[in-house]
């Protein structure tokens, strides 16, 4: 899809434990698109606590659930 100059830009990560054990520390990585303006990114929501860390440098954001 397009989204016009301006608009907001939702960006939805869905993780699911298919494994057979439990999952102490879920981390995700990923690189925010050059296009896209850092100052605005904002963590809206989130199932469970995590941490966001955002390198403005490498363009890498990580989510980091512990305890989950």
């Amino acid at each position: 899809n397009f989204t016009l100059m301006g608009d907001a830009l939702q960006y939805l990560i869905r993780f699911q434990n298919t494994g057979n054990d439990t999952a102490f520390v879920v981390t995700i990585r990923d690189t925010i698109d050059v296009d896209l303006n850092l100052n605005s990114f904002r963590l809206i929501d989130a199932s469970h606590p995590v941490q966001t860390q955002l390198d403005v440098t490498s363009r890498v954001v990580t989510f980091t659930f512990n305890s989950i």
